[in-house]
This record gives structure tokens, sequence and C-alpha cells, in this order.
């Protein structure tokens, strides 16, 4: 079980050797070195011990392995493990035990810290015992509140010693604190706990014991030796392990170098292999300058204990800035997937969650260019992108979290939402960038095997928030900023008009010169002109192709918005359908009398809601969905807001309804105007149902109001409202802030496109607020559709 834990456990040499540096951090050292020599591979090792398993002569498998030593490891130990093999014989049995012992000696990896050291004691109850609590104990107390500690604490569970059994068969642990005249010893032969071993866990004696007399006894620190290593290690996977992974060990980005507490990781970390030291390259200011876009967000508590979630977004590529804030309903909706639920954990999640920071800079990789001034080509301005691009880090206390960010690890599922999305501007390959958290945020927990955070509710609130920020405002306001770049690009059709026109008089003119001038050329001018004349009719037919396409704009979006109302309908006809077959199931045929008439009175209710809901879906029908009839819009407000009646109550939401005494009759597509109010309607309900989860005892209201005298419809309720600056983006397609399955995006949009099918605005009154300053009050005008 213990070799379980310790060599299958942890998913990486890097992450393993990763756990041991963090040892060294947590016990308070300023410089962390890791070394290691190699003087023969692994791979080299095992090849030699199967020849000689094969009867290979003895002799030659000698020459193999000393042909094989490092060149570049140091003479004295190479000359060591030479002379060994030379001296011993040729039985068979003998040089294999020579090969072990020189490849046990020769081979080995130490990690070197100057913290506060362990004791005896320390050995025996703390780095002996898996799972102890003493690095969480100084961030969290017994009852689970946070304790801010003195310094930079990254252990958690207990169980990262363990991972010196994937690097190596045998371990010694050289330790002591200051004062103490003696060095504490452990040395723990992994092979002893194999399945090849024949021993009892009892007979088994791992104890520290007392190690050499120290120079000084203020000298403190431990050391960890490693010896026997697993890895087929060379200067070449050694470098690639430093730059490809410890590169991202600390966070690298220029930004963070100016906060409290950050460190350069040159200063935290010596690497060397075999005596030659290896740098870890640091992320060049010169690449982020490059970037295309950059975006900042933070999430923090306000005083009054509710969660914000801010950002800034800057398109450099086109010059265009956007400033988004999300305040704690819209935080519940989009990170809680069972928001209908009746569930109040999404705000003591958010609220205990803890503050972070977000930070990532995003690159259009066709557009990329070299860099002159510094003499990057364009493909080494690639190649650093690729070096460093993986989608989001997560570091906190500027130290990583693997494997978030990484090559091979997609943890915010955005190459898998690129795949099915043509032409997606956001995937991991085009984004630098890191979440920034703090021991605050300890209800975050890494599992056991490294391999990122533990599933539950605050993991699942941070992804939440993350996506968020990528898709539903990063990526969208580019596309959004792009499709408008292509519209001023493309000129207007009355533009292109006059454009074409001058251009057909100006070519006339150049070929009736060129007819004077050159008349041996008349047949290639007669073909000029025939094809002038074709792409004159060709520009005819897309010109009326264009009119065609707004002609059936119109339908495409009532099509769009009578799928929606399906969608809505449908929901509330399985709920009342449910109903009824209760009501049904609950009648005895046995008795007769007051249950049996409660009952059908019941499945009567249930039957006309159902019937009420399809009355509703009826004008919306293709036989009648473009038919403009005259009728009172106080019968269709009605009509609505009796068909969701039940609904209405099953939520507690009181509905207030005031408009004129006598009928406001308007023409218009009645089934458009419905659709209007019912996708009104639907927000609402959501966003209101989203606010009685937030606060305890919250009565939930809606107000419809039709102003004869302002030809006017006014729809508000007393929900979290809408940010001052979302005024107009949330008539934009694909808008939204609730969560996958929850909502698309469409029915703002759709709404207002079907206001403007009769001339009519629909809009957000931007001079009425409510009590948090947001926009609360739709206004349908209606203008002269008597």
């Amino acid at each position: 079980m213990i070799l379980e834990l310790g060599a299958e456990l942890i998913s990486s040499d890097a992450v393993a050797l990763y756990e041991l540096v963090k040892n060294g951090i947590d016990a308070g050292s300023d410089e962390v070195e890791i070394e290691m020599q190699v003087v023969l591979r692994r791979s080299a090792f095992n090849e030699a011990l199967e020849d000689i398993e094969a009867g290979e002569e003895v002799g030659e498998v000698r020459r193999g392995v000393i042909r094989q030593l490092e060149t570049g490891a140091p003479a004295i130990a190479r000359r060591a493990f030479q002379r060994a093999l030379e001296g011993a014989g040729d039985d068979p049995d003998d040089f294999e035990t020579v090969l072990r012992e020189a490849f046990h000696e020769h081979n080995w990896l130490e990690v070197r810290d100057t913290g506060h050291g362990m004791t005896a004691a320390d050995l025996e109850e703390k780095f002996l015992t898996i799972g102890t609590r003493s690095r969480r104990s100084q961030k969290v107390d017994d009852d689970g509140r946070f304790i801010q500690p003195s310094r930079t604490i990254l252990g958690d569970k207990g169980v990262g010693r363990l991972s010196a059994m994937r690097l190596g068969d045998h371990m010694i642990v050289t330790t002591s604190t200051s004062g103490e005249r003696y060095e504490n010893l452990l040395d723990i032969d992994w092979d002893r706990f194999s399945h090849e071993s024949r021993l009892l866990i009892g007979e088994i004696e791992l104890a520290p014991h007392r190690g050499e007399r120290k120079t000084d006894p203020r000298i403190c620190g431990t050391t960890i030796t490693i010896r026997n290593l697993r890895g087929d290690w060379d200067a070449a996977t050694f470098r690639e392990m430093v730059e490809g992974q410890f590169r991202r060990t600390v966070d690298p980005f220029p930004t963070s170098r100016r906060e409290p507490g950050w460190r350069d990781p040159d200063e935290i970390f010596d690497f060397r292999f075999n005596g030659r030291r290896q740098d870890i390259p640091a992320l060049p200011q010169w690449l982020l300058d490059q970037a295309h876009a950059v975006v900042t967000a933070e999430y923090y508590i306000r005083r009054d204990g509710s969660p914000r979630l801010r950002g800034d977004i800057e398109y450099r590529l086109r010059g265009r800035q956007k400033q988004f804030e999300l305040i704690e309903a819209e935080l519940i909706s989009l990170t809680d997937p069972i928001a209908d639920r009746q569930i109040r954990t999404g705000p003591r999640t958010l609220r205990e969650l803890g503050p972070f920071k977000i930070r990532f800079y995003w690159y259009n990789r066709r557009i990329l260019k070299e860099v002159p001034e510094l003499n990057k080509k364009r493909g080494d301005v690639l190649d650093e992108v690729n070096a460093w691009a993986g989608g989001l880090m997560v570091f906190r206390d500027f130290f990583r979290i693997p494997p978030y960010g990484g090559q091979d690890d997609d943890w915010l599922e955005l190459d898998k939402k690129a795949l099915s999305a043509r032409g997606y501007k956001v995937n991991r390959s085009q984004i630098i960038g890191s979440v920034n958290l703090t021991a605050r945020n300890h209800h975050l927990v890494e599992q056991t095997n490294r391999e990122g955070f533990a599933d539950n509710p605050f993991k699942q609130v941070l992804v939440g928030m993350l996506r968020h920020v990528l898709i539903s405002e990063f990526r969208q306001f580019i596309e959004n900023v792009d499709k408008e770049k292509k519209l001023i690009d493309d000129t207007t059709t009355d533009d292109l008009d006059e454009r074409i026109a001058a251009t057909k008089e100006g070519i006339a003119r150049k070929l009736l010169e060129l007819r004077k001038a050159a008349p041996q050329a008349t047949p290639t001018i007669n073909q000029l002109e025939q094809m002038t004349t074709e792409l004159a009719r060709h520009i005819d037919h897309a010109k009326a192709m264009a009119r065609e396409y707004e002609d059936d704009r119109s339908k495409f979006v009532h099509l769009a918005g009578i799928g929606l109302m399906v969608e809505f309908i449908l929901h509330e006809i399985g709920r009342s359908s449910a109903r009824a077959l209760d009501a049904i199931g609950d009648i005895d045929e046995d008795l007769l009398g007051r249950t049996d008439i409660a009952a059908l009175g019941t499945l009567q209710d249930q039957l006309s809601t159902l019937a009420k809901r399809v009355d509703t879906l009826d004008p919306l029908s293709t036989s009648r969905r473009q038919t403009k009839s005259t009728f009172d819009i106080m019968e269709v407000v009605n009509q609505v807001v009796d068909g969701r009646s039940q609904q209405f109550a099953r939520h507690g939401i009181a509905v207030e309804i005031t408009g004129p005494r006598r009928p406001m009759k308007i023409k218009a597509v009645r089934g458009m105007l419905i659709q209007i109010i019912e996708n009104l309607v639907e927000n609402s309900v959501y966003w209101l149902k989203v606010e009685g989860r937030r606060q305890r005892g919250f009565q939930p209201r809606i107000q419809i109001e039709v102003d004869a005298g302002a030809r006017e419809l006014r729809f508000s309720d007393n929900g979290p409202g809408i940010a001052q600056s979302s005024a107009e983006e949330v008539f934009e397609p694909f808008k939204t802030s609730k969560p996958p399955g929850q909502g698309r995006g469409l029915g703002l949009y759709i709404s207002r496109e079907l206001a403007r099918y009769h001339d009519w605005a629909l809009s957000l009154d931007t001079d009425e607020l409510n009590e948090d300053d947001r926009l609360s009050t739709f206004v349908l005008e209606l203008g002269d559709s008597k």
C-alpha cells in the first residue's frame, strides 16, 4: 500500500520532485538546491542486467557499459565507476553485484534546503506519518476557519514526501534544527517494501538515528538523498524537465514581480545536473507585448459580504476596450447548474471561496509578426508562444498547482469547445495566462495525486467563473468587434451602387479611349465590354439575393422565437401534465364523494392551465405568424400572465398589471407580441428565482404597466437587475449570464427583432435604477400601431 501511494500516486517525475522542493519552501528555506548526478543512464544499466541474465560474456558487457558512461559526468565519479567495473571479475554474479553497487553509489539526486530542519521526534511523528495535518493546521483551525499564515505554506495533506519513492529506491534524510549538536538520519530502502520482499511490515525497522556531529550547532536544514534512480535521466531530459515544467513552477508574469512575496525562481531554485547549473527560462516581456488582447479580472468580497467579479478587456488588435462586472445573483446563476432547485449553497460557496485574480494574454497565431528590434523572427515568436501557451495556469501564493495550464491539460474544456465550433477564436494554444490564488482559498483542496483540485462546489464555482470570463465576456466581445470591423469595411448597398455606377462609367470611358487609340485591339475590347456587362449582371443578382436574405431574416427570427417559446411551454406542459397524472393516481375508485370531487377538481385546474398554455401557442402557428390583426394589448398581457399563473404561484411571484380603463387597440402580429412578453417573463422568473436563493425572505414581484398616452409597455421586477454598462449588450445574440442548459442568450435579441418588425423599439430604461444602481425596467415603445 505504501509503495502504491508513493510510486503510483504521483503522475510524473517533475511533480514528484516538486513535492520534495515544496517541503524545503515550507520549512522556510530561502533557496532549495536540486542536484542530480548521472554517470550511467538507467536504460544502459537495465540493458547490461538483461545481457548478463541472457548469458552474454562479462567482458563484452563491461566494455559496453564503459562505452555508455556519460561523458558529461564529473570526471572523478566517471573514473571511479569505470575502475569498479574493471576491478570486478568475470563471474556474472560478481560483476552484477559490482555494477549495482556502482550504479547506487554514483547515480543520485539530492534536494537540499536551509530551513528550520527536523528533530528526531519530527522525523518520527511527522515525516514518517502519512497524512499528518502539521502544514494544514498552520492555515486552517480545527473548525475549518482560515488562519493567515506568517509565511508561504504549500503543503496540505502530508503525503508529498512519498513522492520520493517514484524517483528512486533508496532515500536518506539528513536533517537538524538550530541548536542541535548532531544530525538526525533516516535511511529507507524501499526494496524492503516490494512484493519481492518476504518481510512482514512489523519486521521492518524504520527509526531515526543520530548522525555526524555538526561543525556549528546553529546550522539547520534538510538534505534528501535519493539513490537507485528510476528515471532514464541525462542532461537533455533534465533540461527538458526544468525548461518544460519548472519554468511554470513560480508565477512567471512580470506583473507579479511587483507583488509582495514574489521571488525570482532562479533565486529560489538552484538546479544542477552533473555539476552544471540549469537556469529556468523567464517569460519575456516582449512576448506579452505582442499579444493581440489582454484580459484582467478580479474576484473579491465587498464589505457587505457580497461577491463581485470585475474585469477589463483590452483588444489591442482593434483598439477597443470593455469593462464588465457581475454581482452575486449573476455569479450564482452562471456558476451553479442546479440554480432551478431550492438549494441554498450557492451564496455560501461564493462568499467563502476567497478572492483571486485572473490575467491572460491572447494571440491570433495567424497574424503573429517578427520583432525586428529584438532580432526575433516570426518563427521565434511562435516558438515562445508554443512554449508558454496552454490556457490558464493556477498559482497559489505564486507557486503553481499542476497540471492546470500545462501542454496536455484542458481543464476548462476550451479545446473541446473549439473542436465543436467552426472558427472558434479562444483555445488553449492562443492563451498564456494565470489564476492567482492565496492561502485564503483553502476550500480549493488539491487532490492527493496532485492532479489539480478535488471536485467540490468551490471548484465548480471557480470553473464557472473562469469559463464565463473566457467565453461569454472575452470571446463574445472580440467576435462582436471583429463583426463590426467587417461591417465598416464592407460598404452599404447604397454606397456600393454609387461605386459600381462610377466604376462602370470609368471603364466605358477607358475602353472608348482604347478603341480610338488602338483600333487593332477591337476584338479584345469587345471581350472586355462583355465581361464588364456580365460582372454587372452578377452584382445585380447578388443584390437581389441580399434583399431576399433581409426578407427571410425576419422569418428566421420569428421561427427561432417559436422554438424558444415551444421550449418554455413544453416545460410547463410537462409540469402540468405530471401534476394532473398525480391527481388521477390519487383517486380511489372504491370511494365516492368529497375525495373524488377534490381530486377531479385538481385535475380540472391542471388541465385548464394546460389549455391556456396551448392557447398561447396557437397564435404562433405557421399559418398565423405573419398575419396582423387589431386587438387590445391588455388582452394579450392578461393572457400571458394567466397562462403562467401556476408558475407564479409555485414560486410565490406577485404580478401587478396596470393599464388604461378603455381598450388600447393596436394592429400587429399577435403571436409576435406574445413572444416579446413571454421572453421578458421567462427572464424575469429565472432571475427572481436566483435572487430568492440569495436573499432569505425575498418576495419576488413583477410589474407590467401599459401607458396608453405614451403608447408603451413597461415591464419591471425586483430582481438583481442589469448593469448600466450592459444596457445594449443584453440584446446581442448569445449574450447570457445563465449556465449551460439554462439559457442561450437569444430571448432578448429575438424580442428586439420582433419589435423592429413592427417599427417598435425595445430597450432598457436607463433613467430608472434599482437600489443597487442597476437597470430593471424594459420599455416597449409601440409607436403609432393603430
